[in-house]
């Protein structure tokens, strides 16, 4: 329902509404002091591919026995005093109707931490940024209902909601089986005025002012970073390292099922096998599907020969002045000099897993304040990414802001070994690959 809110009173009138998108309306028949607020959004149409659609699917290898069994038709996101009800709707006679109650969809909106807010330009490149890496929730059982007696309410178990990392608005749906393997996949375009208000509501900032880069990927120019904006230098000193690009890394997780679409090289021996201008990867495209087509090309060659690292104790300039840990990571070609900064991070609060068991570590995106790829809601809830201490960046020599995505990496995944020692991986573009691996003597 819409619920109606009069200027001159305190009045509420509920109708029933009926369309697309979020767009305000006016009741006619009202006078003209009568201002809409509209609380039910809709999307009418979902996409859902075939083989045949979408052929470079990397979970075709891994998917449900029951994917192609369901099928929905629409969602709607109703404002209430918690945040929004999402509905999705079902659209054949084995599917059921989904509800997540009181979700909080801002938790979804790229934002900047309250203190970056200083710096319009490290604003821009941290907002963009959030925009352009994927964040997938996972609803755990607990979390959602599916309401209906039909197949899908006796066999879905998980469902995900993402947003993808192209374009605003392109948004994804994933449910998973008991055996917690997709079973559904459809992507839809979340309501724009929505999107605009929550954008609004959670930065505090203009809409307009980011719309166009958040909308067609419009670079943002490669500007100097003021790291002091970010946290101030306590101690830092050079640490040793081991360098493992000459050896490969476990075929699990998404480096196994994505395999399919790293383009070149096709024979891969070790990590420096990618650390070329030679190596391409599917791209990832609108509405949201790897496309082999398309090869996305890379500057990985800038990484091929990292030099020096260094550990640095930094104080960081949010609420809470946090003393964290920052990397520093220099790689040096005979062309040119790209500089790594990782901060805002707690060494001892990572995880200590074996190689084998490297997927399961903390991994991040490039950029500042950053959600994570993958989290789980209940998690998410807990995270106040406005005061949020992460920061990710590629410079060049004059601490200029170098794209990630162009020169092909997502960002870092890190981990602890029973000895002690840091493990710095490097995840490619959309994580086909690793395309560094660095054991830190701590």
């Amino acid at each position: 329902m819409n619920k109606f809110k009069i200027t001159m009173a305190t009045l509420m009138v509920a109708i029933f509404v009926f369309g697309c998108e979020g767009n305000t309306e006016q009741n006619s028949s009202l006078e003209d002091s009568l201002v809409v607020e509209k609380t039910i959004f809709w999307v009418n149409s979902i996409s859902e591919l075939t083989d045949e659609q979408y052929p470079d699917n990397p979970d075709i290898s891994i998917r449900s026995i029951l994917d192609g069994t369901f099928s929905h038709s629409k969602i709607s996101f109703e404002r209430n005093d918690s945040g929004y009800d999402m509905v999705v709707y079902p659209n054949n006679e084995n599917s059921d109707t989904v509800f997540i109650e009181d979700l909080e969809l801002k938790k979804f909106i790229p934002s900047v931490p309250t203190h970056v807010k200083k710096d319009a330009y490290l604003t821009k490149i941290g907002i963009i940024n959030q925009e352009w890496n994927r964040m997938q929730v996972n609803f755990k059982e607990g979390q959602f209902e599916i309401k209906g007696n039909s197949l899908e309410s006796q066999k879905i178990t998980r469902i995900d909601v993402a947003r993808n990392c192209i374009n605003a608005y392109l948004w994804e749906l994933i449910f998973y089986d008991q055996e917690n393997k997709p079973a559904y996949h459809g992507w839809f375009n979340f309501p724009k005025e929505l999107y605009l208000e929550l954008f609004e509501e959670k930065n505090g900032l203009e809409y307009s002012d980011y719309q166009a880069s958040l909308e067609e990927w419009i670079f943002p120019g490669s500007e100097k970073v003021n790291l002091k904006v970010l946290r101030d230098d306590l101690m830092g000193v050079r640490v040793d390292f081991e360098n493992h690009d000459n050896e490969y890394y476990p075929e699990i997780g998404e480096r196994k099922k994505k395999k399919m679409n790293i383009l070149f090289p096709k024979t891969i021996n070790k990590i420096d096998d990618f650390l070329t201008d030679s190596t391409t990867y599917a791209t990832f495209s609108a509405p949201g599907c790897y496309n082999q087509s398309e090869p996305r090309k890379t500057q990985l060659h800038r990484l091929a020969n990292l030099i020096d690292v260094q550990y640095f104790t930094v104080e960081i300039n949010n609420t809470n002045k946090e003393i964290l840990t920052e990397l520093r990571f220099r790689f040096e070609t005979e062309t040119d000099t790209t500089l790594f900064y990782v901060g805002g991070i707690n060494i001892d609060s990572l995880p200590v897993l074996s190689i084998e068991n490297a997927k399961k570590g903390y991994q991040m995106p490039m950029g500042i304040g950053n959600y994570s790829f993958y989290t789980n809601y209940k998690k998410l809830l807990k995270t106040n990414h406005l005061e949020s201490p992460y920061y990710a960046f590629l410079l060049d020599e004059n601490d200029n802001w170098l794209d990630s995505h162009e020169i092909g990496i997502d960002g870092p995944l890190m981990h602890l070994d029973k000895d002690g020692n840091l493990h710095f991986w490097i995840l490619s573009f959309e994580r086909h690959s690793f395309v560094g691996h660095y054991v830190i003597k701590m």
